[in-house]
């Protein structure tokens, strides 16, 4: 694994200097690592940039609202955005910084259009590049200071590398005529929201899957301890898995634990757990709501026999074509967009065009294919009276 000279920047001057660099550049690799494993609220601990001449780490604890200088270079139209999994580093550099992206490029969206089995960017880097790397600090806490050097080396590898890999990748998507169709979804992906950094147990029902299992006194004794868990989550920034696991949580629902002494039976090698908790759990056991109804999952309408059919065929046509081509199913049609299209159930190409307006390149590719499969008859034909309007 190479060596490379890294430019560690925790002052307005650096910055100002690494960003002058990177608004040279034509493309910057872009990684970012956060401390979700170890805190309630989670942030960007480190940013990592690399151009083809100089890689940058950032330190954003120490950086602040000074980081509002790189939002220039992450908004340009003219300088591309190399990620690898983009979605995650994005949500994330949009809640805590409230950057806005333009002319991304993501070399695992890229693997996934071009049909590759293995996508992860450590096996892509040795599968296309002949380049190891190293993945031991891969849940390590980046919200520590100072990083130790080996750290910081293991950091800036997920960015050093990414514009050879883009370079080698998009030979690849242009060679296979799939470049458009990647276009589309980079596009996609700089509009994702940014992501929530709280929790809360509006779908504390999740924790116990199949809810029929549950009594309903082992139900409020799981919605108890689900606020219990979030609150001292909140109290000692801590993840809430690291305070109560969801398996010990539903352990204790189940058996419908009511004292001390059952309750230290179900942590035998956590006494400090069970000293510094069991108050408090066993009156989130024993709440009270006075009647208070607990929060229920939404219910939604079944869909109508209609609407399944229409699923299912169009289903079928996108695994089907995907297999012939090579690809996953959901290349071929996004399943947000394939759910979208098969509610409103379109009778012609334009309204169909209307729901695949963020995807031009397949509504143009399988926009005639997409409306005939969903309105084949059980027979077999097509609606022929549907085709003719949609080629009006």
């Amino acid at each position: 694994m190479d060596s490379f000279e890294i430019n560690y920047i925790d002052q307005q001057a650096g910055l100002r200097q690494a960003v002058h660099t990177l608004e040279q550049a034509r493309a910057i690799a872009v990684d970012s690592e956060s401390n979700s494993l170890y805190v309630y609220y989670e942030k960007v601990c480190l940013l990592q940039l690399s151009s083809e001449s100089a890689h940058f780490i950032l330190d954003p604890l120490a950086l602040d609202q000074k980081m509002d200088l790189l939002a220039p270079v992450f908004s340009s139209p003219d300088i591309q955005k190399v990620f690898h999994a983009a979605e995650y580093d994005i949500m994330c550099l949009k809640r805590d910084f409230g950057f806005e992206f333009a002319n991304l490029f993501d070399t695992m969206i890229a693997a996934r259009i071009l049909g590759k089995k293995e996508i992860g960017l450590s096996q892509l880097l040795e599968s296309e590049l002949g380049i190891h790397v190293d993945k031991k600090f891969q849940k390590a806490d980046w919200g520590m200071r100072p990083l130790p050097k080996d750290m910081l080396e293991y950091a800036i590898h997920d960015t050093c590398y990414l514009i050879q890999l883009r370079d080698c990748l998009q030979a690849q998507l242009i060679e296979k005529g799939f470049m458009e169709l990647a276009t589309e979804d980079f596009n996609r992906m700089t509009k994702i929201p940014a992501r929530a950094n709280h929790g809360d147990c509006a779908n504390w029902w999740q924790i116990a899957g199949n809810q029929k299992k549950l009594t309903e006194k082992q139900t409020e004794i799981l919605y108890h301890l689900c606020q219990w868990r979030e609150e001292n989550a909140i109290k000692r920034d801590l993840p809430p898995f690291k305070i109560l696991s969801n398996n010990k949580m539903l352990e204790i629902s189940m058996l419908e634990t009511t004292t001390k002494e059952e309750l230290a039976q179900l942590f035998p090698a956590r006494s400090v757990f069970i000293k510094r908790y069991a108050e408090s759990l066993m009156n989130a056991i024993h709440k009270d709501d006075n009647g208070k109804p607990i929060p229920q999952p939404q219910k939604h309408r079944c869909p109508s026999q209609a609407y399944l059919t229409r699923w299912d065929q169009l289903k079928s046509w996108r695994r089907e074509y995907g297999a012939k081509v090579g690809v996953g199913s959901d290349v071929i049609l996004p399943k947000d967009i394939m759910e979208s299209i098969v509610a409103a159930n379109p009778r012609s190409l334009q309204e169909l065009e209307l729901l695949m307006a963020e995807v031009p390149w397949r509504f143009n590719r399988f926009g005639e294919q997409i409306l005939k499969t969903l309105h084949i008859k059980n027979h077999g034909e097509t609606d022929k009276k549907l085709v003719r309007r949609s080629e009006a």
